[in-house]
């Protein structure tokens, strides 16, 4: 008995013998900011420093590998590997269905995982290969000049707030102490252009507006844990974003009490005295520092719009393809032999629009002349040109298909075309979706999430970022195509909108419950969505805030009761001071498919059914 003892006795000094040398940052069974605290001491100053650029070189003697942390997930993993490509995220936010915004979040990260093995086997630490993605952004569309609001999920702070929440928890998953991968809320913040002068430019904003418009969704993705944060180009108030002191202190650190990463947009440290001359050198900059559309992965399964539709044609059908003009300019070879084909066939479908070589981001847009942006509203005038040419006496269909990532003016083609669909950056499953829309296969369902002005001028200036005139919320001029806008091939009705209280006090909810049928013959889906008016209203008072939204199927002829619970901090307003305050008074509850608008209605959305509570 007496040598088992010892040989027991021995085994356990050696067990904590060997475990005291173990450095406390590879104990995987002490809590995470011990073995944080422990690696950061361990550290010399230049390693400190080069751990902060975005590609990090290895440090042998921890054992700590090479990493660079700059990636890209917007809709799908991109610029890496073969991934699948999703939607852009104009068109996910066109869904209004946050479920299916984690689900394609989640299939991005399945991948990401499974790529990022594929690379540690192979000792690949490049650009691009890492976990750390630089997704979503979540800034406001708030004119639709910028280049790159195809990436956001659109002008409302409520719809960006849902999409934006649901993309993140797919990406990072629900274990509670791994991540799945991290994501990063971009860009905070009132970032949305103009693209040339982004590094220079200096946003004047309302405390109303930052509140109201702007913060929202970063506020909502850092209560939902999002792992990072990037910091702008641009400045806010006379301070660039990534040296200021308000936005990344104030605001992000003391108020929200975020504890992840906050890193800066690409060269946007440089931008700090270069651009802004906010500092006089780069040393003093870095001591005060805190589809297929843009950022789009490749895949071999991309499926065009040619092989969607000859993919979807019966036995003994004929689909002939030809391109019958260029992009953005007319044709050097003025003889056209598409355009006489088009009038002996049953149906023409004319892909249309503009591509990310016309809009995106200022390094890629190598069409654009506006760095990206697009100063002129309307499509290139040889496609409308083209449109005419294959309309002019045809008697058969059409069919218009628009791909982009903005609005756009579309009022010539609606009076052309047929039919027009309007199909985002759609994927590479693309060519399908478009055939199965076209040949009734699936009734389309999407929402405008951004207004579509009929003209520019019905705008403010692009550098005014006053939410003065601007999105459904503060727009009294009539759009061409109203916010939550679209057509399917069916018709909804709403009626019987029930409140369960015509009066409220301040800390209580409002249930409400709506009664939607499918008054058409064709099984669709249809997006429910919740508007809130407080009356009288007044020029710093929205006309409407989208406060809830759901996404529901109905079989033809059928019908089913939809329900809202409408909170307190939903009948909030946003003073002057950007402090969110609940007032008595009226408040209208609007419920239909659509912005509760005459434009809506005349373009064929469901009449919106109303009702009035008081709060006291």
């Amino acid at each position: 008995m007496k040598k088992i003892f010892f040989l027991i006795t021995s085994c356990f000094f050696l067990y904590t013998s060997l475990q005291a040398q173990t450095p406390a940052y590879l104990n995987t069974s002490l809590p995470i900011d011990a073995r944080v605290k422990d690696l950061v001491s361990r550290l010399t100053l230049k390693e400190k420093v080069d751990q902060m650029m975005n590609s990090t070189p290895a440090i042998a003697r921890l054992n700590i590998p090479a990493y660079n942390w700059w990636n890209e997930a917007l809709h799908g993993v991109a610029r890496s590997g073969p991934a699948t490509v999703f939607p852009q995220a104009i068109g996910l936010a066109a869904t209004f269905d946050n479920a299916l915004a984690l689900k394609e979040s989640s299939a991005i990260s399945d991948e990401a995982r499974a790529m990022y093995n594929a690379f540690i086997k192979n000792n690949n630490h490049a650009q691009y290969a890492g976990l750390t993605f630089w997704t979503p952004n979540i800034n406001i569309f708030r004119d639709p000049r910028w280049g790159r609001g195809q990436e956001t999920y659109g002008e409302d702070p409520f719809l960006t707030t849902q999409m934006g929440v649901a993309f993140v928890k797919g990406l990072q998953g629900d274990n509670p102490k791994y991540l799945k991968t991290a994501a990063c809320a971009k860009h905070f913040a009132v970032h949305s252009g103009p693209e040339k002068l982004r590094h220079e430019f200096d946003v004047n904003v309302s405390k109303k507006d930052l509140w109201e418009t702007y913060l929202p969704a970063f506020h909502a993705l850092v209560n939902a844990g999002v792992a990072g944060v990037m910091c702008a180009y641009n400045s806010v108030d006379g301070q660039p974003c990534c040296a200021n002191t308000y936005l990344l202190q104030d605001v992000l650190r003391d108020k929200w009490k975020f504890k992840g990463y906050i890193t800066s947009d690409c060269g946007a440290l440089a931008d700090i005295y270069q651009g802004h001359k906010y500092v006089p050198t780069a040393t003093d900059a870095a001591v005060i520092e805190p589809l297929i559309g843009n950022y789009y992965g490749v895949n071999k399964n991309m499926v065009t719009m040619l092989e969607g539709i000859a993919g979807h044609v019966k036995p003994g059908s004929q689909v002939t393809y030809r391109q019958g003009v260029l992009l953005s300019r007319n044709n050097v070879n003025k003889e056209d032999w598409a355009s006489g084909e088009a009038k002996t066939a049953d149906a023409t479908i004319y892909v249309m629009g503009i591509s990310d070589l016309i809009e995106g981001e200022e390094g890629e847009s190598i069409a654009s002349p506006s760095s990206g942006d697009r100063v002129d509203y309307n499509l290139p005038s040889n496609q409308i040109d083209y449109l005419k040419k294959l309309k002019a006496g045809n008697k058969k269909p059409v069919i218009a298909v628009i791909t982009g990532g903005s609005p756009m003016n579309l009022s010539e083609v609606q009076k052309i075309a047929d039919a027009v669909l309007l199909v985002w950056y759609p994927g590479e499953e693309g060519g399908n979706a478009i055939a199965d829309v076209i040949f009734g296969n699936v009734s389309p369902s999407g929402k405008l999430p951004l207004t579509f002005p009929k003209s520019l001028d019905d705008l403010p200036p692009f550098q005014d970022y006053s939410m003065k005139g601007r999105t459904y919320r503060y727009m009294e001029a009539e759009p061409m195509y109203p916010f939550g806008f679209g057509l399917s091939y069916t018709n909804f009705t709403y009626s019987n909108l029930k409140l369960s209280t015509n009066k409220v006090e301040k800390n209580r909810p409002v249930e409400a419950a709506v009664r939607v049928t499918n008054s058409g013959k064709v099984a669709s889906d249809e997006v429910v969505q919740l508007y809130l008016t407080h009356l009288p209203g007044g020029e710093d008072i929205p006309l409407y805030s989208l406060k809830g939204f759901k996404r529901i199927h109905l079989a033809a002829g059928a019908s089913r009761e939809v329900k809202f619970s409408i909170t307190p901090d939903m009948m909030k307003l946003v003073n002057e001071e950007g402090k969110s305050v609940l007032n008595e008074g009226e408040i209208k509850v609007s419920i239909a498919g659509s912005l509760p608008s005459k434009r809506s209605e005349e373009l064929g959305a469901a009449k919106p059914v109303t009702a009035t509570f008081t709060v006291k």
